[in-house]
C-alpha cells in the first residue's frame, strides 16, 4: 500500500523543480550565450530527475515509481532538443544504474515524458498560453503511465495503486512550474511602464 506522508515528504523534493525554474527566469534574458543556457539549464532539470529518482516510491519488489518524467518533460518543452536531450540522458542514465524489472519501462516513461513536452512546445505558442495548456502539458505527460504494459502483470497491478496519486502530483506541480518557465522568455515589464501599474 502507498503511505501517504510520504507521499508528502516526497513531493516536497519538488522544490528544487521550482528554484530551477525560477532560476532560469533570472538568467533566460541575460545577454550571453544562448546554447550554454539551454545546456546548463538541462543539466539542472537532470538533476532534479536524479533527485526525485534518489527518493522512488518503493511498490514492489525491483519495481519504484516516480516524478522523473516531469523536470525532463519541461527541459523538452521548454529548453528545445540541446537541453532536452541532456535532461533526458542524465534521468535514462540514473534509471540504468538503478535498474530492476522496472528498467525497461521507466525508460520508456522518460522518453515519452520527452516527446510530450516537445511536441507541446511545438503546438503551443508561449504568448498564447493559457492554463488549460499547462494543464493539457501535465495530461500529456501523465499519459506515460501506459508503459506499465512492460512490466510483469503483478508489478503492472501494484504501480496502478499509485497511478491517481502521481497523476494529481502531475497536475498540481506541472503547471505552475511551465508558468514559471513560460514567464521567464517572456520580456521584462519596462520601468516606466512598471510604475504606472
Amino acid at each position: 500500500m502507498i503511505e501517504y506522508p510520504f507521499l508528502a515528504g516526497w513531493a516536497g523534493l519538488l522544490a528544487p523543480l521550482f528554484v530551477v525554474a525560477a532560476g532560469y527566469g533570472r538568467y533566460a534574458r541575460a545577454p550571453g550565450e544562448r546554447r550554454l543556457l539551454q545546456l546548463g539549464a538541462g543539466c539542472a532539470f537532470g538533476a532534479v530527475a536524479v533527485l526525485l529518482m534518489a527518493m522512488p516510491l518503493r511498490i514492489a519488489d525491483g519495481v519504484i515509481v516516480d516524478m522523473r518524467a516531469v523536470p525532463v518533460a519541461l527541459a523538452a518543452a521548454f529548453l528545445g532538443l540541446r537541453g532536452g536531450a541532456v535532461a533526458l540522458f542524465m534521468a535514462i542514465a540514473m534509471r540504468l544504474w538503478i535498474g530492476g524489472i522496472g528498467t525497461g519501462a521507466g525508460i520508456a516513461a522518460l522518453l515519452f515524458g520527452a516527446i510530450a513536452g516537445f511536441a507541446w512546445s511545438q503546438e503551443t505558442r508561449p504568448a498564447e498560453r493559457s492554463a488549460r495548456d499547462y494543464l493539457q502539458l501535465a495530461a500529456m505527460v501523465s499519459l506515460g503511465l501506459w508503459t506499465i504494459v512492460l512490466l510483469p502483470t503483478q508489478a503492472a497491478i501494484g504501480v496502478l495503486t499509485a497511478a491517481l496519486p502521481l497523476v494529481l502530483l502531475n497536475m498540481l506541480v506541472l503547471p505552475p512550474a511551465a508558468f514559471l518557465l513560460d514567464g521567464a522568455r517572456m520580456p521584462p515589464v519596462p520601468r516606466r511602464l512598471r510604475a504606472t501599474l
